[in-house]
């Protein structure tokens, strides 16, 4: 916590030491792995992002922005960093961890709703959320722990859910970036084309019923699931896809 405690914006010169002792340590258990990075309390001075950034780190943990999903941070107006992406802890009202938990009081009932809560929020949203805790402090809550884990296997029966690292997100995002996205319309068809210079797999648009009709893939290869309310447009390998919609 030494770090977390003292490192400012003022006194990179000093501990950028710490992180470089980080990511040695971290690289000679896990050769290749030090692609995402947990600040000690949340601290992320500018020049730390700056640092992960030049090391190829594509992904940190942050203590701002609580309820988003991943984003990128923009610091006095300006975005820092495009090439990182900050993923916000997710806070029960000001608590995050098992250790705050303990500490003021939360109910084990309450603790175990809010992260059922949190999995039903993703899954209907189609959206991710940053679970985060130590093991010291999970280790204290064991069923909360279980419920998780049963909860999240439920839902992965369905194809509804699943885990993934902060590195895979990100990854995901850099490549959505290089999508480019055209619309337009003829006589009442709507005529979307997708292009990337390397792939479109998992690139997906969502399309609600309401407005529109089941979508006929022209040129290149993707997936059409109909998906209750909405059609799910699922791009497969390719660098380019036209499908049309009434």
């Amino acid at each position: 916590d030494y770090f977390g405690d003292f490192a400012s914006e003022e006194n990179a010169a000093e501990f950028v030491q710490y992180l470089e002792l980080n990511r040695d340590a971290i690289e000679d258990l896990t050769p290749g792995s030090s692609t995402e990075y947990s600040a000690p309390q949340g601290n992320n001075p500018s020049w730390a992002l700056d640092w992960l950034n030049a090391e190829g780190v594509k992904a940190y943990y942050t203590a701002g922005g609580t309820g988003m999903a991943q984003t990128r941070m923009y610091a006095e107006g300006e975005l820092s960093n495009p090439e990182l992406w900050a993923f916000p802890v997710s806070t029960f009202g000001e608590y995050a961890t098992f250790e705050e938990f303990l500490q003021y009081g939360v109910s084990e009932t309450d603790i175990a709703r809010w992260y059922s809560a949190l999995m039903d929020f993703v899954v209907n949203n189609r959206t991710s959320r940053l679970i985060y805790f130590h093991p010291a402090g999970a280790v204290q809550y064991p069923n909360v722990v279980s419920n998780i884990l049963d909860r999240a296997k439920a839902y992965e029966k369905t194809k509804l859910f699943e885990w993934y690292t902060m590195t895979d997100l990100a990854e995901f995002m850099i490549e959505r970036e290089q999508v480019s996205w055209d619309i337009k319309r003829n006589n009442g068809v709507n005529i979307f084309e997708l292009g990337h210079s390397n792939s479109l797999k998992d690139q997906a648009i969502i399309l609600p019923k309401a407005a529109y009709n089941e979508p006929s893939i022209k040129e290149g290869k993707a997936k059409v699931i109909d998906d209750k309310d909405n059609w799910l447009v699922i791009a497969d390998k390719g660098r380019y896809l036209k499908f049309i919609s009434r």
